[in-house]
């Protein structure tokens, strides 16, 4: 237990209110309703610049200020004071005796006569340079990446047109040797598969070029859809189809609830988009585990569910998710390929159509992306 303080201990710590009100770590003034200083501590006097003297029913408070900060102060500051007798965290500029300009947040509380007149402000005055110069480094730090960004997208798009020509060139010659060694008896088999591996894979690089165009194109606002009347369970049925046939260690399993959906969609832009999900749950869980597409019909809605079972998202992840280039933690610790954009590409699509995509998901179980679409209103 703590011992009482002896009396000439006690003498020691003893403080005057004035002292206190002096030396305080903020600034305190006192004002009559037109401004002028009635009363000002000696931490505002040490931060300005200025003496008591020279303030003291001298100057007002209004004075000190920016020419911006007396006109806020005289429209703003006093009719809120006036209405709600305080007003809390203001910016202004204080112009120091010296010509510096020092940034405080003022917090002012109007006192009143028993009458209701207003006889005296009291404001506490905060030194806010460093918070200031905390906001700047943030803006700095966000117009670089900002700047950053720009040139990264820049670069993608640059890069994107100029890999689409000779692709297009190896793409052509390529399958020129494929048809003359397939005409040609002598030539070996190992070969032939060879050619068509350089195929599979000048084809795996034009649909990444492709999406980063698609990319680009979304950025700039160039990406549309061309909508017409579209029965979206034969483009799903048409989708799982080709896509089962490049499959051969597993199986999509097609739950077409509705004989036909109507939509109003563009087939080319939604196929990409489901294929990119049916991409997605097949890259992410393994073999054979199947992949499950479900179509349902409700109210003013068509909604296609794809399901894996593979290694999920994280929660933290998932708010992420449709964000251009983001990778999931469990991915990257997993080194499965990819860039991040197939879900954003599929996001913007489906958003274009006025649809919505979410998705459902638990780690080691599995993930559901449910796309819905607005049905088509009756003929």
């Amino acid at each position: 237990m703590t011992e009482p303080l002896n009396e000439p201990e006690q003498a020691g710590f003893e403080e005057s209110l004035e002292e206190l009100y002096e030396q305080a770590p903020c600034g305190y003034v006192s004002t009559r309703p037109d401004g002028t200083f009635a009363r000002v501590n000696q931490t505002f006097l040490t931060w300005t610049g200025y003496g008591r003297a020279e303030l003291l029913g001298a100057r007002r408070f209004q004075d000190l200020l920016t020419g911006g900060g007396r006109i806020f102060y005289e429209t703003h500051m006093l009719p809120l004071l006036s209405l709600q007798g305080r007003v809390q965290e203001l910016a202004f500029e204080i112009v120091c005796q010296d010509g510096r300009r020092l940034p405080v947040f003022l917090n002012s509380v109007q006192k009143r006569d028993p009458a209701g007149a207003a006889v005296l402000i009291r404001t506490t005055i905060v030194d806010a340079s460093e918070r200031r110069a905390y906001e700047r480094e943030i803006q700095a730090a966000r117009r670089a990446a900002e700047e950053a960004l720009q040139v990264r997208d820049h670069f993608m798009s640059r890069a994107a047109h100029e890999l689409r020509t000779p692709l297009t060139a190896l793409m052509g010659n390529i399958e020129l040797l494929q048809r003359r060694a397939a005409r040609d008896q002598a030539f070996p088999a190992r070969d032939l598969g060879t050619l068509q591996r350089a195929i599979d894979q000048v084809n795996r690089l034009s649909a990444i070029v492709h999406s980063l165009l698609d990319v680009s194109r979304i950025q700039s606002g160039q990406l549309v859809v061309e909508l017409a009347p579209l029965d979206l369970c034969a483009l799903i049925r048409r989708i799982v189809a080709e896509y089962q046939a490049a499959l051969v260690d597993r199986q999509v399993v097609l739950d077409c609830a509705p004989p036909s959906a109507l939509i109003r969609g563009d087939a080319l832009r939604l196929e990409q988009a489901f294929l990119n999900l049916l991409h997605n749950a097949s890259h992410y869980s393994a073999p054979p585990a199947p992949i499950s597409v479900a179509i349902r019909a409700l109210a003013g809605q068509v909604c296609v569910d794809i399901a894996d079972q593979g290694i999920g998202i994280p929660a933290s992840a998932i708010p992420h998710l449709f964000q251009r280039f983001y990778r999931a933690d469990n991915a990257l610790a997993q080194r499965i390929g990819g860039l991040g954009i197939g879900l954003y590409m599929a996001r913007q699509i489906i958003d274009l159509h006025g649809g919505s995509i979410a998705v459902a998901s638990s780690e080691r179980q599995g993930s559901t992306f449910t796309v819905c679409l607005p049905a088509a209103p009756p003929a």
